[in-house]
């Protein structure tokens, strides 16, 4: 990077573990920048009523997506739910 980091980009997910291990090898700081499914809900591994709650609200009132990511939450709900 331009102020002397070191920095690794991540399009795939199988590149992630080793593009980790690197920047964790290097001397000095060190950035992983990883491309996203931005069809993906950003939900924690554990939510709380009341988190829930709110981020309904606020995706529901801001979300230009919310159709596409709700699909998306669902169906990964669906897949948890099944195994």
């Amino acid at each position: 990077t331009a102020n002397g980091a070191y920095g690794i980009k991540v399009k795939q997910p199988g590149d992630l573990p080793g593009a980790v291990r690197q920047a964790l090898s290097v001397d000095g700081p060190a950035l992983v920048d990883v491309d996203v499914n931005p069809e993906e809900p950003p939900m924690p591994g554990k939510v709380e009523y009341e988190q829930a709650k709110k981020f309904v609200k606020a995706f529901l009132a801001g979300q230009p997506r919310r159709a596409t990511i709700a699909s998306t939450l669902f169906r990964d709900k669906i897949a948890q739910l099944k195994s």
